[in-house]
């Protein structure tokens, strides 16, 4: 009983926590500091959920396509495990998550394979989760989540053949 308990506890602390950690990562982004972002990302990684990830995933992505610099400090070794943390942790949460494709899973999907294309990301295990997750469901995504989507997957094929 008393475990149970605290498992509960625990989820509705995380579930409290995701929000604060949205807003901080959307103020980072907003500073064009992709450093402070990263750092947010590292502070947070083990309570962020779906919709956290995907949020620091795209900011990231679209940082470093409004800027070089961005593209150039993210080649950092440091910012490149970040990168590879952040998204480990997604390919989990998603591995680990309800297999159903909703709305708020079809954005996050949308904006994962576009965020790996940006970034130039080929992270074999989320193109085939996301694969699996919109196989045969294309349709149920917005004309411009389709749109989005398709381009990452013909990017992601470009910059490796494995991801084809």
């Amino acid at each position: 009983m008393q475990a149970s308990s605290n498992a509960r506890h625990r989820k509705a602390a995380k579930r409290a926590l995701c929000p604060l950690i949205n807003k901080r990562l959307m103020e980072a982004a907003e500073s064009g500091k992709v450093t402070s972002l990263l750092a947010i990302v590292a502070q947070h990684l083990p309570e962020m959920n779906l919709v956290n990830l995907t949020t620091a995933l795209h900011r990231i992505a679209k940082l470093k396509s409004e800027n070089q610099l961005v593209a150039e400090t993210l080649t950092q070794d440091r910012h490149q495990r970040m990168l590879s943390d952040l998204l480990a942790t997604t390919a989990q949460v998603l591995r680990l998550s309800d297999p159903g494709l909703n709305a708020s899973r079809r954005q996050a999907l949308s904006i994962l394979v576009w965020s790996l294309a940006t970034l130039e990301r080929v992270h074999l295990e989320l193109i085939q989760i996301a694969v699996s997750l919109s196989e045969g469901r294309l349709h149920e995504l917005k004309p411009f989540e389709l749109a989005s989507t398709l381009w990452a997957f013909a990017r992601l094929g470009q910059l490796s053949p494995a991801a084809k």
